[in-house]
Order: C-alpha cells, then sequence, then structure tokens
C-alpha cells in the first residue's frame, strides 16, 4: 500500500507540473494578461471605433512578441511567454506614448475618410443603413481632442446635411444649428468657411421643415454679405474652398432653395422689392419694382435660376436639383389665373426645358427630385397617367438612396394622382395618406399638416364624401403659406353636383 502511495506521489508532482507549466502558463497567462491589457487600454483610450482599431493592434503585438521570441531567440513556448510579459511590463510606458500618438494619427485618418465616405456614399446614392456607418463613426469620433474645431464643424455638418436629406430633418435641423452657433467661435480666418459649411443644413432644413420664410432671411443675408459682394475671382476661389468639404457645395445650393423658398411662401412678393433677395446689384436694378407682383416674381425665379445656371455648371447633382427646383417653381406659377397667355406658354417651355435638361440616366439622387417635381407638373396638367407614373418613380428613388426631405410634398401629390384613377388604385392611395400623415406629423408645424388635410378634402370629394371633404378644407385654410401648392388640387375641390346640407364648399383659394 506504501509502495502504492510513493509511486502515485512520484506521478502526480510531475503531472501538476506539466499541467501548471504548459495548461497555467502556456494557456490561461497570455489570456489573463490580454485581459489585462485590453482592460488598461481601454480605460486609457475609450471605447471609439478608432480605440478599438489600437487595442486591437496593442493585442495582436503583444501576441506576435510571443512568436519573435520563440523564432529569433530558439526558447520554449513557455518561457516565450514569460519574457514577452516581462519584457511588456519593462516597456509599458513607452508602448503607452506610441499607442497615443497612433492613436491621435488614426483618428483623425478615420474622421476625414468616415466624411469622405459619407459625401461620396450620399451623392452615389448609397443606401441609408450603409451611411449609417460613416455616421456612427464621424459622430463618435467628433469629441475626441485630436479633432480641430473646424474639422469637427466640417464632420457634423455633412452628417446634419444627410440626415436631413434623409427624411431626420428635426435631427438634421438641430445638429446644424449647432454647428452654425459652433462656426462663431472660430478665429475670423476659419470662421467664414466653418459657417458656409453649417449653414446648408441649418439653413435649408429650417426651410423644408416649413420655415419658408426664416429660410429666405437666412439666405438672402448670407449671400449678400459673405458672396454678392465679391468680385468674380474671389466668388470663384471661394466656391473652390468650398467644393467637396461637405456633401453639397453650400454656395451652389443657394439659388435653388431661395427659389423653392419662394415657391413655398406664394411669391413672398414684399421681400423682392427689396435688394439683398436678388442674386446680384444689376439683377436687382434692372427690375421696374412698379411692375405686378406676379411679374416681379417671375424675373425674380428667372434671375436666380440663371445664376443656378452659370455656378453649378461643373456639379451635376447641384444643376439637377436646380432645374428641378426652379421647374416647380415655375410650375406653380401656371396656377395664377392672372398670368398671360405669352407667359404661361413660355414657362411650360421652361420647365419642359429644365427637365430635359437633367440627363438619364442621372444620379439616383437626383432622379428622386426628377420625378417627384415632374409628377407635380404633370398633375398639374391632368395628366394623371404620366404623373402617377413619376410619382411611383420619386418612391423607387427615394427607397433606393434613402432621400426623403421632399417625400411629405410628393406622397400628398401622389395620392391624389392615384385617387384620380381610382378604384384600380385605391390601395396605394390609402398607402400614401398614411404615410404623408406620419410625415406631417413628426415634421409639425403649420404647413404640412395643412397640406396633408387639403390632400384628405381632394382625396374626400374624389370619393363623393362631400360632407368630409369641407371639415378638412377647412383645416387646411388655418394658415397664411402654401396656399399656391394647394391650388394643385383645386380641380379635385368643384362644389358637388347636387344640394346638400353644407351648400357650398366653405372656402374658395
Amino acid at each position: 500500500m506504501f509502495q502504492l502511495l510513493a509511486l502515485l506521489k512520484l506521478l502526480v508532482t510531475p503531472l501538476i507540473f506539466i499541467f501548471v507549466t504548459l495548461f497555467g502558463v502556456g494557456y490561461v497567462l497570455p489570456r489573463c494578461w490580454v485581459s489585462f491589457e485590453r482592460t488598461i487600454w481601454k480605460i486609457r483610450f475609450g471605447g471609439s471605433v478608432a480605440s478599438e482599431w489600437i487595442i486591437d493592434y496593442a493585442i495582436k503585438d503583444f501576441q506576435l512578441s510571443i512568436i519573435e521570441i520563440e523564432m529569433d531567440e530558439g526558447a520554449q513556448r513557455t518561457l516565450a511567454i514569460l519574457l514577452a510579459i516581462w519584457r511588456r511590463l519593462k516597456s509599458f510606458a513607452a508602448l503607452y506614448a506610441e499607442l497615443a500618438r497612433m492613436q491621435q494619427g488614426r483618428v483623425e485618418a478615420m474622421f476625414d475618410s468616415a466624411i469622405d465616405k459619407l459625401n461620396e456614399g450620399w451623392r452615389s446614392g448609397t443606401p441609408a443603413r450603409l451611411l449609417d456607418r460613416y455616421i456612427n463613426t464621424i459622430e463618435a469620433l467628433a469629441a475626441h481632442a485630436s479633432i480641430s474645431k473646424r474639422d469637427r464643424i466640417r464632420g457634423l455638418s455633412s452628417v446634419a446635411l444627410v440626415k436631413y436629406a434623409l427624411g431626420d430633418l428635426v435631427g438634421g435641423n438641430k445638429l446644424g444649428k449647432k454647428q452654425w452657433r459652433m462656426a462663431d467661435r472660430l478665429p475670423p480666418e476659419e470662421k467664414r468657411i466653418a459657417k458656409w459649411m453649417s449653414f446648408y443644413s441649418f439653413c435649408n432644413s429650417t426651410l423644408f421643415l416649413g420655415g419658408f420664410d426664416a429660410a429666405m432671411d437666412m439666405m438672402a443675408r448670407q449671400w449678400s454679405n459673405h458672396y454678392g459682394k465679391l468680385d468674380r475671382r474671389e466668388k470663384r476661389l471661394l466656391r473652390n474652398a468650398l467644393a467637396d468639404l461637405i456633401t453639397l457645395n453650400p454656395i451652389l445650393a443657394v439659388p435653388r432653395h431661395i427659389i423653392l423658398a419662394a415657391a413655398f411662401s406664394d411669391g413672398a412678393a414684399p421681400k423682392l422689392k427689396e435688394r439683398d433677395y436678388w442674386p446680384s446689384a444689376a439683377a436687382y436694378e434692372s427690375q421696374n419694382l412698379s411692375n405686378n407682383d406676379l411679374l416681379l416674381e417671375l424675373n425674380f425665379i428667372e434671375s436666380w435660376y440663371q445664376e443656378a445656371l452659370t455656378i453649378c455648371a461643373d456639379d451635376v447633382i447641384s444643376l439637377n436639383f436646380s432645374l428641378a427646383y426652379s421647374a416647380f417653381a415655375f410650375s406653380l406659377l401656371l396656377l395664377e389665373p392672372r398670368l398671360e397667355d405669352a407667359v404661361r406658354e413660355e414657362l411650360h417651355e421652361k420647365i419642359k426645358a429644365a427637365f430635359r435638361a437633367i440627363e438619364e440616366p442621372a444620379p439616383i439622387v437626383s432622379q428622386y427630385v426628377l420625378h417627384g417635381f415632374r409628377g407635380i407638373y404633370l398633375l398639374i396638367l391632368e395628366r394623371n397617367h404620366e404623373a402617377l407614373d413619376s410619382f411611383r418613380l420619386a418612391a423607387v428613388s427615394s427607397s433606393i438612396s434613402g432621400n426623403s426631405f421632399a417625400s411629405c410634398l410628393f406622397m400628398c401629390c401622389h395620392a391624389v394622382a392615384a385617387q384620380r384613377l381610382s378604384p384600380y388604385v385605391e390601395t396605394e392611395v390609402n398607402y400614401y395618406l398614411k404615410e404623408a400623415k406620419k410625415l406631417a406629423d413628426s415634421i409639425g408645424g403649420d404647413f404640412y399638416p395643412r397640406l396633408w388635410a387639403h390632400t384628405m378634402a381632394a382625396v374626400s370629394m374624389l370619393r363623393g364624401e362631400h360632407g368630409r371633404a369641407e371639415r378638412y378644407l377647412l383645416k387646411s385654410t388655418r394658415g397664411r403659406k402654401g396656399k399656391r401648392i394647394m391650388r394643385i388640387f383645386q380641380p379635385d375641390l368643384q362644389p358637388p353636383s347636387r344640394p346638400h346640407p353644407g351648400g357650398e364648399l366653405l372656402v374658395r383659394w
């Protein structure tokens, strides 16, 4: 019995040694060290995308140091692990300094790369779920100490622009407004460019949120004070300096958006008699301000349209957007009963020429505004089958690219176009009424809920629900702006052919 115990003792001791050596040192110890290092580096460098890359690099470097000792010094695995850990402890301070330098460079490189990929991705129509990756990277790295204030504004301005373009109007507006205010804190030599970068998302999301007058005032001040007064050479240099910094050049966006603001504001006639709302002193001084408001508005749109064609010539997407927005503004002018026949015919030619100038195959982001605004023009002409086809193409472009900044307007018009052809597309009508209601409620404000109510009035009248139409029509008239846009549905709001308790429709546009 004693001999058996002695034999077991002789066998167990080396087995324990082998277990501790091979399993403890060879397997458990390096993994414990890796966990220890990962915890230390995460505490020091944080949990950003760039920090994760640095931490992964540090762990990989430790693992390779073990292999290096094995191969170059001929040490056994367990000894190599012990030596690697010992040398790691001795050089820990130097390693930390090296990783800190690497993180700074990596953060800057990743931040710049994410901005470039976000800008290019949106322009090429990359699906929104893929753009989110770049947005998350920019937002995660923006607060890092190695990112300059100007670059931070650049990155977050691009994020704000894409957010509002993809339908998050409120989020894009808040972020853009924050960058606009941050730009005021920069030194004068950096402030000018930063203000232009932040201007795009802040101002234009304000426009699409229904702040038509506020956006128009902001654009007029920015253009007049920081671009219109420059000479030709200075203008060109400023446009070039802003090219490719954010998703789209903010200077090129002003003409089309000031046209759009005027269109939504029913012409904004009082403003058009002030110099600062025109693209140049020459354009303003060429006007006879005693002319009627309609002619003044037409000349105003035309002057900004020509400015857009000039400065956007080398930027396809900006040019396409300018053409589509201008065609929309001209289309709304067709709804004016005071328009002379010769002017009306001229407008038709301008509209058709603008849409033709958006060359196919246009970028997917351009197709969204091309088909949406062309659908509105066709709806005004009561070419309902063609209008419905255009709205369907706009919906497809929106689903591919994620763009939906004008979707509430497009969806309302889509529902009316489909209802005019009902009962064959009744399901389509109900779907777009529901989606437009969601958008109108999420945007809030005054204009979009009224637009949706007016759409419901038109659809209800087409369905023979005359009493319901009157109720919605009453809701849609409680506001000052956008009355011309509501006229798009005027043919659908004719009084019923037979008397009913409500009499005629309560309101006429």
